[in-house]
């Protein structure tokens, strides 16, 4: 009968004196101060996308092999979220192709893209006007920023689409 109770006696004992140790570690120390620099904000999904945009450049290359798709999503941006395109071709030494958008039939933003062959890939200069009525300088920026990111990375933001 004894020798049970001995096997329970340490058994109960160690687990009460792991309480007593962590519990008494929890609440004897005092809390310590937020260390300096170790600050944080919560950001919305939607202020996290923005600020993505914000940090897009307008200017950047593409590469060769991904010259076709980047084309490709030029395309697709200006049939389906303007109100269409002229690409003009520059025969002279940079051998420019730019490709702009009516901005009166646009909401008044004017996109204008121009593609430059360059021996890395092709460069890309994506920009953005706020040329009517109503429209904003700041949502222009994003729109040419939004643009930019689709031609490189295929991602827009269709819902940050200023039109």
């Amino acid at each position: 009968m004894f020798g049970a109770l001995t096997k329970i006696v340490p058994l109960q004992l160690s687990l009460v004196v792991l309480c007593i140790l962590v519990g008494g570690c929890s609440s004897a120390t005092p809390a310590s101060p937020k260390p300096p620099g170790l600050e944080f904000e919560i950001v919305s999904p939607e202020e996290q996308v923005a600020q993505s945009l914000a940090e897009t450049p307008k200017h950047f290359i593409v590469e060769y092999t991904e010259a076709q798709h980047a084309a490709e999503r030029v395309e697709y941006f200006f049939q389906n979220y303007t109100s269409g395109f002229k690409q003009i071709q520059d025969q002279g030494p940079s051998a420019a192709t730019i490709i702009t958008n009516r901005a009166e039939a646009s909401g008044g933003y004017q996109y204008t893209v121009e593609r430059t062959v360059t021996a890395q890939g092709f460069q890309y200069i994506v920009n953005c006007e706020a040329s009517g009525p109503g429209a904003q300088p700041a949502a222009a920026d994003r729109n040419a920023r939004n643009l930019a990111r689709f031609i490189r990375e295929g991602q827009l933001e269709i819902s940050l689409i200023s039109r």
